[in-house]
């Protein structure tokens, strides 16, 4: 099998020891391709084969949030991924993460490139770039 294969919206990798499973929440529009070609080709005498992930939106934008989990494994990779979602709006992005012990929601900013991070009851448990340093 190839180290990065695409299945849907998930990509995995996979290693000697082990790996991780991709998986882009945002955007809606996206196509993923694979390939081990590079652009523009190496010299004849190079015998490297290296895989290559791209991600693009469908239709043409100027911006877009990509919104991407990555759940690394050691072994085999895991039967079942546990869900997540991710909402764009004004101002922020919002990816879901319910786990065994409870749901996690991450807010984005990226007018500041900050992250807030809540619990299932709304408390918060984690704070990233400016909004970091602002009293709780």
């Amino acid at each position: 099998p190839r180290p990065l294969e695409i299945r849907g919206r998930t990509v995995l990798t996979r290693g000697k020891k082990g790996g991780a499973v991709v998986r882009f929440l945002l955007p809606a529009d996206l196509a993923l391709s694979v390939t081990d070609r590079f652009d523009p080709p190496p010299q004849p005498w190079v015998k490297l084969r290296q895989w290559h992930l791209s991600a693009a939106t469908t239709r043409r934008s100027r911006t877009a949030d990509f919104v991407t989990v990555l759940s690394p494994f050691f072994g085999k990779p895991p039967a079942s991924i546990l869900p997540a979602a991710a909402k764009a709006a004004p101002g922020a992005v919002t990816c879901r993460l319910p786990l065994p012990g409870g749901e996690l929601t991450a807010t984005f900013h990226p007018a500041d490139r900050s992250c807030v991070v809540t619990d299932g009851d709304g408390e918060e448990r984690a704070r990233f770039g400016p909004r970091a340093s602002r009293n709780r």
